[in-house]
């Protein structure tokens, strides 16, 4: 009886002590791949994140270098004016006061030593005594303008809208915004549209105006 006791605390040892060696075995195994995963962790690289403040889903650029180039789109709410992007009390704009343009991460970054960086979209009411264009390019703003409603010339060139888009040109635009006025197409090679013909600015009970491109 005896030997059967020893027999069966043996083999409870042998148990224990597999069980001990192979818990300790994944543990060190877990640490190691950790481990290993932290030492490789490119610390060089930079996330930027757009917040739009529109209630649309942000914009991430990650796995950046601190030499690369990011694009900073227009942003657009409705009925009001977007005035640029800001991170604290920075505020970022082109070489010529841009709202839209690239910029390089290194002048995100400054002489912060974070890896992460958050835009924000800042926007403003309309002025009183001007009229808002924003153009679209399918769901996407290109330009906004910001007219006075005494104004009777609309530049079309300085929107930068694309004049080829997939093989097609493009012919014009139209709005939603005036039922009335519903579309123009005035010569894309003219270098001005005269809004008067089109939206009796001094009138205008809005003060946007969506402007969506037209392709043929």
């Amino acid at each position: 009886m005896m030997v059967n006791n020893m027999k069966k605390k043996m083999i409870l040892l042998i148990l224990l002590v597999a069980f001990v060696f192979t818990i300790g075995t994944v543990a060190l195994a877990s640490w190691a791949i950790a481990h290993h995963d932290t030492q490789n962790v490119d610390s060089t690289r930079y996330k930027v994140t757009l917040n739009l403040n529109n209630g649309q889903s942000n914009i991430v650029y990650d796995n950046l270098e601190v030499d690369s180039y990011i694009y900073l789109p227009y942003a657009s709410k409705e009925g009001q004016y977007f005035n640029g992007w800001k991170q604290n009390d920075t505020y970022y704009k082109g070489a010529n006061n841009e709202l839209a343009f690239e910029v390089q991460v290194s002048t995100i970054k400054g002489s912060s030593t974070a890896k992460e960086f958050t835009l924000t979209a800042e926007y403003v009411n309309v002025p009183t005594g001007y009229v808002l264009f924003k153009v679209y390019d399918g769901a996407n703003v290109v330009k906004q303008t910001l007219v006075e409603n005494t104004e009777t010339k609309f530049y079309v060139f300085n929107l930068n809208v694309p004049t080829e888009k997939s093989g097609t040109s493009l012919t014009g635009y139209t709005t939603t915004s005036i039922k009335h006025y519903n579309y123009f197409n005035e010569e894309v090679t003219s270098t001005s549209i005269g809004l008067n013909d089109y939206f009796n600015l001094s009138v205008l009970s809005v003060t946007t105006i969506e402007l969506h491109t037209v392709y043929e």
